[in-house]
């Protein structure tokens, strides 16, 4: 069941478990995902359709090594690939903001066991 608020928001009211239990939270009555979970099973259309929310998202993530631990357990190959480009382009866009360039080599350079690091340069 939908219900909508203000603003262009809304929410769904589902009797569905989309969510393993141990990634529900609940708050006020109200079970609901955890950052990670949510952001491992929203579809790639989120991403495009809310770019300001997802990149919020992203920006206030505090640690993204839970993310990383449920991709790897889960196995979340296409969520993980979708969440590693919306993380560079968070990261690019906002030192670019910050007046700082970014050089990014190719992913095809790197050597496998090698690590490659972007370069950036001060511009004011």
């Amino acid at each position: 069941m939908k219900t909508d608020f203000p603003h262009r928001t809304s929410i769904f009211e589902t009797r569905a478990t989309f969510a393993r239990e141990d990634a529900l939270i609940v708050k006020d009555g109200l079970r609901l995902f955890s950052m990670e979970e949510a952001l491992i099973l929203v579809p790639e259309n989120f991403f495009k359709k809310n770019a300001t929310h997802a990149r919020t998202i992203l920006a206030i993530m505090p640690d993204a090594s839970a993310l990383l631990a449920r991709l790897l357990e889960g196995g979340h190959t296409s969520s993980a690939g979708r969440l590693a480009g919306a993380f560079r382009a968070v990261l690019t866009s906002d030192t670019r903001q910050m007046c700082y360039c970014i050089s990014q080599p190719s992913p095809s350079l790197a050597t496998p066991g090698a690590l490659r690091y972007g370069a950036f340069c001060w511009m004011k």
